[in-house]
């Protein structure tokens, strides 16, 4: 079954599916009546108009819109969305409300159309649909809320799906940056300058190099890790980087003591400041300064935009993988800011 999601990411009910049960309902309620018109010994009542089709098929098709109605009401997310600001107790009622008004008037409604095309009811048979009509409310509500307990455990395992799979786009980032050439060549430059230059720091550098490239390896199997974890990595990745720019690189880290134990999806703090350095101009005349601190309700990551005088090309996959692991992982939105500042808030 086709499903399409709501604002709320709760699957769409399908029509077709709630008028099929819809009519089920109907065919089961009047289930006698359809006996009776085959063959009145067969007929479990003593069925008045037997024979009589057109009450056979008014009833089966005004009981099938009825049935059909209910459920999709109490089964989409419509009056949830509707009803947000509400608590849970008001809710129920205002619910009870609608689905106490619009089983009235359907009710009255029914007896209308049946004295107008066919024939006026009974007191009797009166009595009795208006017990009928009440049961299919319950039973349709009772329905509308299995189908929506299933549409909410479709929705959580559809996000376990994709957050799989972002987690597997992850991995193979992960195990990209590892091999890219680029990076590495890079490093094994900047090793090179250090060797010749700077002999006693060699070590120190191969040290944190090995550190970030098993970092990184390890990643594949973690989703989340506390800011002060992703900090002493990216202590170490910040050093890789100012071998390299010198000076002229710095990131300054200002984070409340309480933050340092949030948990964060892994390489979040680093992606950011990678996509920092790929884009900005670097240098003696325009060194750059990333800050990483936080506000009541989140991380904040932010350096002065300086565009490089040759743009780079970017598919922007580091943010977007970002903020869709974050969306999945920590139910929140990571907040982007591009004007003077390049800004982006990680909330807790």
């Amino acid at each position: 079954m086709k499903k399409t999601t709501t604002p709320s990411g709760i699957p769409k009910v399908n029509l077709a599916i709630i008028t099929l049960i819809g009519f089920a309902i109907s065919f089961l309620i009047n289930l006698s009546k359809f006996l009776a018109f085959i063959d009145p010994e067969l007929s479990f009542f003593e069925e008045s108009d037997i024979g009589v089709l057109p009450v056979y098929i008014y009833r089966l098709l005004s009981f099938t819109v009825y049935c059909s109605l209910i459920i999709y009401i109490n089964a989409s997310s419509y009056l949830d969305i509707k009803l947000s600001k509400l608590n849970n107790y008001l809710k129920t009622v205002v619910k009870g409300v609608i689905n106490a008004t619009i089983c009235f008037f359907t009710f009255l409604l029914f007896f209308y159309i049946n004295d107008v095309l066919i024939h006026k009811v009974s007191a009797h048979e009166v009595t009795g649909l208006r017990f009928i009509w009440i049961f299919m409310l319950l039973l349709c509500i009772l329905i509308a809320a299995i189908i929506k307990l299933r549409l909410k455990q479709h929705a959580v395992e559809l996000e376990k799906e994709q957050l799989l799979k972002y987690n597997i786009q992850n991995e193979l980032k992960a195990l990209h940056n590892q091999l890219d050439p680029h990076f590495l060549f890079n490093s094994l430059n900047s090793l090179n300058y250090v060797i010749k230059n700077l002999p006693n720091e060699a070590t120190n550098y191969v040290d944190k190099l090995s550190v970030i490239y098993r970092y990184i390896l390890e990643s594949k199997n973690r989703d989340t890790v506390s800011v002060k974890e992703e900090l002493d990595y990216l202590s170490n990745y910040n050093d890789l980087m100012r071998f390299r720019y010198g000076d002229n690189f710095k990131v300054s880290i200002d984070l409340s003591p309480e933050v340092l134990e949030i948990q964060i999806p892994i390489l979040a703090l680093q992606i950011l400041v990678e996509n920092a350095i790929k884009h900005n101009e670097i240098s003696k005349e325009f060194p750059l300064l990333i800050s990483i601190y936080n506000t009541s309700n989140a991380i904040v990551v932010e350096n002065k935009i300086q565009n490089k005088l040759s743009p780079v090309n970017s598919s922007k996959e580091g943010l977007l993988n970002l903020s869709k692991r974050y969306r999945l992982l920590k139910g929140r939105q990571v907040g982007i800011r591009n004007d003077l500042f390049f800004q982006v808030k990680l909330p807790y």
